[in-house]
């Protein structure tokens, strides 16, 4: 049989980097990210253990190799080594496959081996840069494609070696149709022999793409599919077209010890975040999030809050967060990102400006085995147009160094507070009444449907109850500036609201079982159903109105108290919303008035 070219060696690398990313697209959809990845790198090298067996010289031992690989595969899968041990010990049974049955000598497989390894690194390089698993998995195989320009095992001395002679100067040999169906492959690989020139262009062209690759795919809206992409709690919305923009932001905050300070502003302030942010012009939808983290040997090392616009829920999650944990120095900083990036809902759309603010004092763990780091998580961030801004408690040198490479490597900001989180308190004498204008606000939902719907009801009017059993005043006033603003309406309605639902002509109030209404509703006839849901309709319209007023007096005497002050401009409120207005303005967000408070 004849000896495997450089050309058909390149040609079945390609198709196995396309297989490896569609079984991963496959598995991915059935399992969690890392058994995805776990599954798809022993099918890819058995996919080509398959053909390096076929394409053997001489049939003796076939069957005895692919057994012993088989029980090797497993082994390895029994094991589950991390990503890159997986990679290489694959890589290494390749390697044995060749020098069993393709090469000769033992310089010519100890280049092979080196050839492996390299393979492996560049792997490893393509998809921390890019996060894309197909551009990986082109690396890995096309530079073990190059196996096939080393000795052969029998090119000199076998039938096979005479027969891709005969081949090559047109003679017949005993296995001619074989060498017909090759022919193809011996003349391009013996152009490429004479004429290096574009094997050399497809390394450097694959390099290039490497390097290019983020920023395009950044540009295109593109999310690569890779291992650790997404797991089992990731969901990518579906692309649907938007009246307006959106903003989607993740809070990745440290909950260990020292940050009490931090934690304790983050619960004051998220509804004035959350405000400022609803000022953009147009008015833009809002979901937020949070993952909280501590680190390994702790009561936890992450917690998710997945994205959502129900802000009351998630700022009810937040209220439970106690500082406490840590004290080894580094924390989970990695698993952080890695969860902020991957396990939230993020919206495919292009007009979202998606962001993650990691806030911290402590630097990363790097020596954790197996674990991702964080440049390969915000070249991932990157792909998906996820902008990964870092913000620095207190001044730790060690953290600052790498909080800013963090923000470098993700084209975001590196924003430094004191250890106390830097935000402004100022009370108000208008904080009580705001916060009783917005509990008679909620007075006026009416939520309909069954099922899910029900439940989502009842938790979001269970985190309601919360906050106002337990938040301070000033985060009440803040949570009714931005409920009564447009930018609010979808956390203080949620989606199977019904005032909201009839007046915006979403839904008509007489195509609602009677089942999926509250029971004084259902009780009720079709146009006191009706007038019940115009008094309420108006009654909100009356309450935001009255809100807003109170607000523009409260801002005024805010802005007094901070001239007096001289605080203006150096919180973390205004830090947080000069760098949301700037990168929020590539999605066509503008933001003229001042940061609330």
């Amino acid at each position: 049989m004849s000896r495997v070219g450089f050309a058909e060696s390149v040609g079945v690398a390609a198709l196995l980097a396309c297989g490896s990313a569609a079984a991963y697209l496959v598995l991915h959809a059935l399992l969690p990210a890392g058994a995805a990845f776990a599954l798809t790198v022993p099918l890819a090298a058995a996919a080509c253990a398959c053909w390096l067996i076929g394409r053997a010289a001489s049939t003796t031992g076939r069957v005895v190799v692919a057994l012993g690989w088989c029980i090797a595969a497993l082994a390895l899968w029994a094991a589950a080594p991390a990503p890159v041990v997986l990679l290489s010990a694959h890589a290494i049974l390749l390697w044995l496959l060749r020098v069993l049955f393709h090469h000769r000598g033992v310089l010519t497989g100890a280049i092979d081996f080196g050839l492996g390894m390299l393979a492996v690194a560049a792997s490893v390089a393509a998809f921390r840069h890019t996060g894309s698993l197909l551009l990986a998995a082109w690396c890995f195989f096309l530079v073990q494609a190059s196996f096939a320009c080393l000795p052969a095992r029998d090119e000199r001395a076998s039938p096979a070696g005479d027969n891709l002679a005969r081949a090559r100067h047109g003679r017949g040999c005993p296995r001619a149709p074989r060498a017909q169906r090759l022919s193809a492959f011996i003349t391009l690989e013996t152009l490429i022999m004479k004429h290096p020139l574009p094997a050399l262009a497809l390394f450097v062209a694959t390099a290039v793409a490497v390097v290019l690759y983020p920023d395009l795919a950044s540009h295109a809206g593109t999310t690569p599919q890779a291992p650790g992409a997404a797991n089992s709690a990731s969901r990518q919305a579906p692309p649907a077209v938007r009246q307006r923009p959106r903003i989607e932001v993740v809070f990745a905050l440290d909950t260990t010890g020292s940050m009490g300070g931090l934690i304790h502003a983050a619960k004051d302030k998220i509804w004035s975040i959350a405000a400022s942010m609803a000022q953009a012009d147009p008015a833009p939808e809002i979901r937020m999030g949070l993952v909280a983290y501590r680190d390994r040997g702790d009561e936890y090392v992450t917690r998710v809050v997945d994205l959502s616009s129900d802000l009351d829920s998630m700022y009810a999650a937040l209220m439970d967060f106690r500082a406490s944990g840590g004290g080894d120095g580094p924390e989970a900083v990695n698993q952080a990102l890695a969860d902020a990036v991957e396990r939230m809902s993020w919206s495919g759309d292009d007009n979202v400006y998606r962001v993650v603010f990691l806030v911290g004092d402590a630097p990363p763990h790097m020596d954790y085995q197996g674990e991702r780091r964080y440049p390969e998580i915000v070249a991932l961030a990157n792909a998906r147009g996820i902008v990964v801004n870092a913000i620095q408690c207190g001044s730790q040198h060690d953290t600052a160094r790498i909080w800013q490479h963090i923000a470098a490597l993700a084209q975001g900001d590196y924003i430094t507070v004191g250890q106390n989180g830097g935000a402004v308190a100022v009370s108000t004498p208008f904080d009580g009444e705001l916060g009783r204008l917005a509990a008679e606000m909620d007075g006026t939902r009416v939520f309909f449907g069954a099922g899910d719907a029900h439940e989502r009801a009842a938790r979001k009017e269970r985190a309601t109850a919360k906050l106002h059993a337990a938040a301070a005043p000033e985060a009440l006033a803040r949570r009714a500036l931005f409920n009564a603003s447009a930018a609010g309406e979808a956390s203080f309605a949620g989606d199977h609201e019904l005032v909201e639902a009839v007046t915006s002509g979403r839904v008509a109030l007489d195509t609602i079982a009677a089942d999926a209404l509250p029971a004084p509703l259902a009780a009720m006839s079709a146009e006191e159903r009706r007038a019940h849901v115009a008094a309420q309709a108006t009654k909100r319209a009356q309450l935001k109105a009255s809100i807003a007023r109170l607000a523009a007096r409260r801002d005024a005497y805010i802005a007094a108290e901070l001239e007096a002050r001289g605080a203006r401009g150096d919180s973390l409120d205004d830090k947080l919303y000069d760098t949301v207005r700037r990168q929020a303005a590539e999605v066509g967000l503008h933001y003229e008035a001042e940061a609330k408070h």
